[in-house]
């Protein structure tokens, strides 16, 4: 199980397929679970339960429930909400990761490693999360805004690439900007698909209620709207000198993805900041069309 592809195997055969979705049990799903809490954390592994909670883009409310349960269930081992291993129970203490903070992962770049990446697993349990909330789902909805409350999700975007406050102030000078929006990307995702989606009423004033972080005001040095537009910015200027790379001639990329593995001064994958500025621009989409504003 550990050195055979088995999750991508699967993946390639279920996804979008529904015939056969159909034949699985949700004791299936179950098993996959309990491979993580056995063998340790897997972000493949995680990202195959993708496969049951939409179709085609169109969300399935019975599995999205079903998995959600089973995160929820056992959130401590198989979710990684904050991207710190500092005194993590998770790795050996003799692992070179073993201590290090989020910022400090990123920082080492470390999701660009082939396997085991830890900051890979992060995102993936927030992407997670999110798309088991998609669509029409005030259940998951309601759960997830209690586990990763609006407030705590605006700080993680607008904030994650800061310098601890005793190391001075501003964003750290050694990270790589890419790094950083495959980080934010799905804390952006979740924003949009448990918070500024849901129709809940107390939701919606939990939304009202941080214009203040959302928006420049005295009380904030930065906001999500100044986030946003700067991302979108650096985006136009980097896609005006970029050349996409000979192998995206063919095939645009992961997952379809424009300009992925390109580089610059700016980042080492541009197709990571095409992805953030996409969920970005889908938030300013849903804040500006719903109830928020």
């Amino acid at each position: 199980v550990l050195h055979l592809n088995v999750a991508d195997c699967l993946h390639a055969i279920l996804h979008n397929n529904l015939s056969c979705l159909s034949l699985l049990r949700s004791d299936f799903m179950t098993k996959f679970v309990g491979l993580i809490t056995k063998y340790g954390r897997k972000a493949r592994w995680l990202a195959f339960l993708h496969v049951f909670v939409s179709i085609k883009g169109r969300p399935i409310q019975r599995n999205q429930d079903t998995v959600l349960a089973l995160l929820l269930n056992d959130e401590e081992e198989v979710l990684d909400l904050t991207g710190s291993y500092v005194d993590s129970t998770h790795i050996a203490s003799t692992d070179e990761r073993y201590g290090k903070t989020r910022l400090e992962l990123m920082v080492m770049r470390e999701h660009e490693r082939q396997f085991g990446s830890l900051l890979k697993y992060h995102v993936v349990s927030l992407d997670l999360l999110a798309s088991c909330s998609e669509g029409k789902n005030p259940n998951a909805k309601a759960r997830l805004a209690t586990r990763l409350p609006i407030q705590r999700v605006l700080e993680n975007i607008i904030t994650l690439d800061k310098l601890p406050a005793d190391q001075g102030k501003g964003r750290h000078p050694q990270l790589d900007a890419d790094t950083v929006h495959f980080v934010q990307r799905p804390w952006m995702k979740v924003l949009l698909t448990v918070h500024l989606s849901s129709l809940d009423q107390e939701a919606i004033r939990g939304c009202q209620n941080h214009h203040h972080i959302i928006w420049p005001s005295e009380d904030h040095d930065e906001c999500l709207m100044h986030k946003i537009r700067d991302a979108v910015a650096s985006l136009t200027q980097r896609l005006s000198n970029a050349s996409v790379p000979p192998a995206a001639s063919s095939a645009p990329g992961k997952d379809r993805v424009p300009f992925w593995g390109a580089s610059d001064d700016m980042g080492t994958n541009l197709g990571h900041h095409v992805e953030y500025v996409h969920e970005c621009l889908n938030v300013l989409l849903t804040y500006f069309s719903g109830q928020l504003f």
